[in-house]
């Protein structure tokens, strides 16, 4: 038994040694171990298009399209973990990715054709962008940063360097810079294949955007002039979708023309506009046709090279919004006589539109422009938002009045407005309810287009016309109205879906009981909501508001009773 003991002891003892004479050498083996590393932590890799291929052949000596990674040790898996910019085999060795662009006209993408289908041409394009090479062994890990770029962006910056070395200096003002970069941009042929600055460096030739964004781009990204494209196809003599640079220099502001189509060099020139706008001559005055400057608060001037300023073009406003400047009001002085109603249009930022008290032409009030006498609503900026209520003494609400505003949700007209004006609530996407009164007579031709959530609409039995497009391209609109009324014919004329309004019918089921009372009462408790055509039904005894005494009065009439 004595001798059992020792002898199970003995081999306890001897898997204990074991154990830990094993523990021992994994110890000594890890400790002793390389860490993981590889030959690269991050990695740029550069390509070209077909273009920048005939300008310059193969890449230049230090500008690779694949990379080989290497690790300190062998037995290591590689893989891309993020990105599908680049792919890696077995070895490591790093390669960008390709995706193919089939072309149907203008039309390009990665879908392969449908039977049947030929496309115009096919464009096999690198994938730009970063990846992230994965390297692993033994649980550890090691990335690598890979990022495909584009050769033609080092090949235009280098061009675009050498032009500033060799002609412009620190000594030069900011003007005279300016002069050269203008300059520059007239040194290439005018080409209508070339809109960028980059196509245009590369390929030796470019058309009137290709010249403005090369402008804007040296300005901006190599001298710290602030520098914008700018619209420039209402400029005299300029051509369609015509382009050009406006510069900020020292508190000025000039349009850098250099986009001529003619042989190279070029003809270039730099015009200050006054303030930031542009203006044509009209018979003795001025019109102001454009805003390029940076205000916040715009105060249109009443003269310009000493004669009066008289009248607003359309869309004066619209591409120095497209270029990012957010406008937040509008002064109009005494001098204009003219506004064209698409003057202010789409500028979401503007929340106010004012005008000098001294005009004899128009008015403003909160912020909306009406008619000097007040009679028409003339424009509504496209800033405002939620609930607009026009004030008591208007009659019409003029032409594109509140048009292209995506922010105001309701409209209230008061008494009075006879005439609702061609496209005067167009493309406003986001009106769900407009009260009309009974004082309408006419509306005119796309009023209501492209009013995607009006869904219900009471047209009173006073109008007598309602033009052909009213209503186009707003589907689902349901007009409430009179038995017999012109809506009625109108509606049914136009496959409209009408409903004959019964006033107390707040249930809108087509008879008037005891549910619509009740349905006052839960209104009037606030525990029920009346859409704007309910409202309308529920002042059963007319007296211009919803309350106890119109239940009072159905159920009055229900019982036989006077009310």
């Amino acid at each position: 038994m004595f001798i059992g003991f020792i002898r199970n002891n003995v081999k306890r003892f001897i898997s204990m040694m074991l154990v830990l004479f094993t523990l021992s050498s994994f110890m000594v083996s890890v400790s002793a171990g390389e860490k993981l590393t590889l030959n690269y932590t991050d990695v740029k890799l550069y390509v070209m298009n077909d273009a920048m291929k005939e300008v310059v052949g193969e890449l230049p000596e230090g500008y690779s399209s694949t990379v080989q990674l290497e690790a300190n040790t062998e037995g290591v898996r590689w893989y891309v973990s993020s990105g599908d910019t680049v792919t890696v085999d077995s070895t490591g060795f790093v390669t960008p990715t390709t995706e193919t662009w089939y072309y149907y006209g203008n039309m390009g993408t990665t879908f392969l054709p449908q039977e049947g289908q030929v496309p115009d041409y096919v464009e096999v394009r690198h994938k730009m962008g970063k990846s992230t090479v994965t390297c692993v062994k033994n649980g550890e890990r090691v990335d690598v940063s890979v990022e495909v770029c584009d050769y033609s962006d080092v090949y235009v910056d280098n061009k675009i360097k050498a032009y500033i070395d060799g002609n412009i200096t620190d000594t030069m003002t900011d003007y005279e810079k300016l002069e050269k970069v203008c300059e520059y941009a007239a040194s290439f042929e005018y080409s209508p294949y070339a809109s960028g600055y980059e196509s245009m460096i590369i390929e030796g030739g470019g058309d009137c955007w290709a010249s403005a964004s090369l402008i804007a781009h040296i300005c901006n990204n190599y001298l710290s002039i602030e520098a914008t494209i700018r619209y420039g196809v209402n400029d005299p003599g300029a051509a369609s979708n015509h382009k050009n640079a406006v510069v900020y220099i020292d508190g000025k502001y000039y349009a850098a023309e250099a986009g001529y189509y003619m042989p190279a060099p070029r003809l270039w020139h730099i015009d200050e506009l006054d303030g930031g706008y542009s203006f044509h001559y009209k018979n003795g005055s001025y019109s102001v046709y454009q805003y390029d400057g940076r205000d916040k608060d715009i105060v249109i001037p009443d003269l310009y090279d000493e004669k009066s300023v008289t009248e607003i073009e359309g869309n004066i406003l619209y591409y120095n919004n497209w270029a990012g400047f957010k406008p937040e009001s509008v002064t109009i002085p005494a001098s204009i006589t003219k506004i064209d109603n698409f003057a202010f249009s789409s500028i979401d930022s503007i929340e106010n539109l004012y005008v000098n008290e001294d005009n004899e032409v128009y008015c403003s009030v909160d912020g909306v422009i009406y008619t000097e006498d007040k009679i028409e609503l003339f424009a509504c900026p496209a800033g405002k938002a939620g609930v607009f209520n026009v004030p008591e003494g208007t009659q019409r609400i003029g032409d594109y009045a509140v048009a292209y505003n995506y922010k105001i949700t309701e409209v209230n007209l008061p008494e009075g407005v006879k005439s609702i004006g061609e496209g005067a609530f167009g493309d406003c996407s986001n009106l769900t309810s407009v009260s009309l009164p009974e004082s309408l007579e006419t509306i005119s031709d796309f009023a209501f287009y492209n009013n995607y959530q009006l869904k219900e609409l009471y047209v009173p039995a006073s109008v007598t016309q309602i033009s052909d497009y009213a209503f186009s391209s707003t589907d689902g609109v349901t007009i409430y109205g009179e038995e017999g009324s012109y809506a009625q014919e109108y509606a049914q004329s136009k496959n409209i879906k009408f409903v004959v309004m019964t006033s107390g019918d707040t249930e809108q089921d087509g008879e008037v009981n005891i549910k619509d009372a009740t349905a006052i009462q839960k209104y009037l408790a606030m525990l029920v909501d009346f859409s704007g055509i309910q409202e309308k039904v529920a002042d059963f005894d007319g007296n211009g508001s919803v309350n106890i005494s119109d239940a009072t009065a159905i159920q009055k009439m229900l019982a036989g009773l006077e009310y």
